[in-house]
């Protein structure tokens, strides 16, 4: 008797750690992946967990939709290398490479990620992005007082995509999130589209004598 299969697609993102707190995207920790992919790009390396049931599955990473290299998903305790070619992301050149480990033939990846390499870093006069001066030009967005209703009640990520080309078409590079953490969907698109994120996480406190968790 054959169990059937319960795994959903898993989709994320994955960017070298970044020397400022300004638009830090968190890399998953690895711990229970049993294999590990390192992907190096222009000095740089970004290392994907591997969960147990999909090593030695075929993987295959693409870049602006077409493969950049194929291989085979590593075994338990292994690490499989793959050299990518330099492509730094920026809100001006959002580069990315995606990664998709193969499932059970005829299905969805069991595994998809989003992989981008970018530095930044500060001296005493200049915030840098990749080495270079970046001038942030930066909006709010967060609880209704700051937020954007969906009144042409678009699909989540379509109207995310809208807002965010918006805000480009305006020459905004940059977001902060007041009190609010915005959706899984909305950084995805940000990833894709060029704009970085400040999320300040919901802190614990009283509105109108009520204590908010």
């Amino acid at each position: 008797m054959t169990r059937k299969s319960t795994r959903k697609t898993n989709t994320s993102r994955y960017f070298v750690p970044v020397i400022s707190a300004i638009g830090a995207l968190a890399i998953p920790a690895g711990a229970g992946a049993d294999g590990t992919i390192e992907c190096v790009s222009g000095g740089q390396s970004v290392s994907v967990p591997i969960p147990a049931d999909l090593d030695r599955h075929p993987f295959r990473i693409t870049r602006a939709g077409r493969d950049v290299t194929t291989g085979t998903a590593p075994a338990a305790g292994a690490t499989a290398r793959v050299e990518l070619p330099a492509a730094p992301w920026s809100p001006a050149s959002p580069d990315l490479f995606v990664l998709e480990v193969a499932g059970k033939p005829g299905q969805p990846p069991a595994l998809r990620r989003n992989i981008g390499f970018r530095t930044l870093s500060a001296t005493q006069d200049w915030i840098l992005v990749n080495g270079a001066p970046f001038y942030v030009r930066a909006f709010i967005r967060g609880i209704k007082s700051h937020d954007h209703a969906n009144n042409a009640r678009l699909p989540g990520m379509e109207f995310h995509e809208r807002q965010i080309r918006v805000a480009k078409d305006l020459g905004f590079n940059f977001v902060r999130w007041h009190s609010t953490v915005p959706p899984e969907e909305w950084l995805d698109a940000c990833d894709r589209l060029g704009l970085f994120n400040q999320i300040e996480f919901v802190p614990r406190y009283s509105w109108k004598g009520a204590s908010a968790k």
